[in-house]
């Protein structure tokens, strides 16, 4: 029986739509909204996509079989009884992954996204809509070969718990299901004292008029497939975007020194053996050094381009689309609100092409990996002014032409020439920082984000009467200092960020 049908499923009993009927503007029981209201499966495909991952490991494991039994008398028995263990292991997998997705079902109710999984151990999660942060959609290369996606829902927490993976469904319900989930969220967002009342009578049999509802998307459609507003596209810079892969200066030294020892090394020891068989083992022992150097090396660069081929940004009306990935294509969606700081930066040897890089601290995204510190990089190569128009996106009232303060002549000896280079700009509701010689930073803040204001002042900082306020906000590679500022100063800058903060709280 099929899903549609099966009474079991109907956690309405009229099978209607909580939103109603008619939300959407779309009529009648295969329209969009009511279609995910009823409880659905993943395509059917998607087990099989989930078995995939274990095949060639499988393949080399028979492989290595083969090989080894080869050689010994009963290398055909030995063969045969591989072969049947392979197929009974396939059929256990390929039988658990079915039943899996056969006892696992998804839909919408009311103001809420529900997971159920019902085999053995009854495990139901519910998602309200409101809680949901981000949705994207994830086309891993076996899923794009036969038209399917996953669907990744982010609900808050910065933990695994907190992300929620719908595997898989075609590419056009899972970006149906996306537009559904986002335009419903937002309706929640701005409707959530009524919604809240309406759940309280739940246990009545009216419905909640839709009028409103229906009005409120009645110009909107659910075509996917709209023209978005491209706001950024790394292939716009060609093929020198891919330059700032090897100019990094983590990466710079990775690459110079594995050059620059083993030849040290070499010319040491041949000098001091005197000797050409001394030399080639040198040689030896240094290129064995070097291999590893490269292949991790060439390691490095094959992630970070498969990262960010393809690289594009567009603007909706409530965030940004981000899509990225070479042989696994990423959609992801970031709201505008989870955006709490900006960080535009320059690295020493990325002024040879004149680019900078574009970074966010993003509200419930973990920095403990580095997947999650890469995810955190907005624009990976743009020029100066490309960054500054897309911040404006988010924040029109950045005026990168604000006087900015420098540190008191004092404080040139506690950080010579850097305290020097590190300015301070401050509007009505942005702060903004200035810093680095080689490495060059510019830290961007609205007040609304501020979380808490600290100010730190060391045994050296005493002694020369110098401040430094912290302004802390989530987590993300901007850490919000304000270094070697006198009291005076830090007496005029704290009460204004305070009583900023506060007013900026309060609107």
């Amino acid at each position: 029986m099929s899903a549609y049908n099966n009474p079991e499923f109907n956690f309405n009993q009229n099978n209607q739509n909580p939103f109603g009927n008619d939300f959407g503007n779309n009529k009648g029981p295969n329209s969009p909204i009511n279609k995910w209201t009823i409880p659905q499966r993943t395509h059917i495909l998607s087990f099989l996509i989930h078995a995939s991952k274990i095949i060639p490991t499988i393949f080399f494991i028979y492989v290595f079989e083969l090989n080894t039994f080869s050689s010994s008398s009963s290398s055909n028995s030995s063969s045969i009884f591989s072969i049947n263990a392979i197929i009974i292991y396939l059929f256990v997998i390929f039988t658990i992954l079915f039943i899996s997705w056969r006892f696992r079902t998804f839909w919408i109710k009311e103001n809420e996204f529900i997971i159920q999984h019902r085999f053995i151990t009854k495990n139901i999660k519910h998602i309200p809509l409101d809680r949901i942060q981000a949705i994207d959609i994830i086309e891993p290369l076996l899923g794009r070969v036969v038209g399917l996606a996953a669907l990744r829902i982010s609900s808050g927490a910065t933990s695994m718990s907190g992300k929620s993976l719908i595997a898989y469904l075609k590419t056009s319900d899972a970006k149906e299901l996306r537009e559904i989930l986002l335009r419903q969220r937002q309706y929640v967002l701005e409707h959530e004292g009524s919604l809240a009342n309406s759940t309280e009578n739940s246990f009545s049999s009216e419905v909640p008029d839709s009028s409103s509802i229906t009005a409120n998307y009645s110009d909107q459609s659910l075509n996917h497939n709209s023209t978005l507003d491209s706001i950024y596209n790394i292939s716009d810079y060609g093929f020198i975007n891919y330059w700032y892969q090897l100019t990094t200066e983590e990466l710079s030294v990775v690459v110079v020194s594995p050059f620059i020892i083993p030849l040290i090394a070499i010319g040491f020891f041949a000098f001091l053996m005197n000797s050409t068989d001394g030399f080639v083992k040198t040689a030896g022992i240094s290129i064995g050094i070097l291999i590893p150097y490269i292949i991790s090396i060439l390691v490095e660069l094959w992630r970070r381009y498969s990262k960010f081929a393809g690289y594009k940004i567009e603007r909706l009306d409530q965030g940004l689309r981000i899509t990225s990935g070479l042989l696994t294509v990423n959609h992801e969606t970031v709201p505008y609100s989870r955006i709490q700081a900006f960080r535009i930066e320059q690295p020493f040897l990325w002024k040879i092409f004149g680019l900078f890089r574009l970074q966010i601290n993003l509200a419930g995204t973990s920095t403990k990996t580095k997947v999650n510190r890469q995810n955190l990089i907005m624009l990976p190569a743009c020029k100066f002014q490309t960054a500054v128009s897309f911040i404006q996106i988010i924040l029109p009232q950045v005026d990168f032409d604000i006087p900015m303060i420098p540190p008191p002549k004092i404080a040139f000896y506690k950080g010579l020439f850097w305290a020097k280079a590190h300015r301070l700009g401050l509007s009505q509701d942005i702060a903004i920082v200035n810093y680095g010689i080689f490495r060059r930073h510019w830290d961007i803040i609205n007040f609304k984000k501020i979380q808490s204001l600290r100010i730190r002042k060391g045994p050296i900082n005493r002694l020369l009467n110098l401040n430094t306020l912290h302004i802390d906000t989530t987590n993300g590679p901007v850490k919000f200092k304000i270094k070697w500022r006198s009291n005076s100063d830090a007496c005029q800058v704290f009460p204004f960020l305070t009583d900023s903060v506060a007013i900026q709280h309060t609107l």
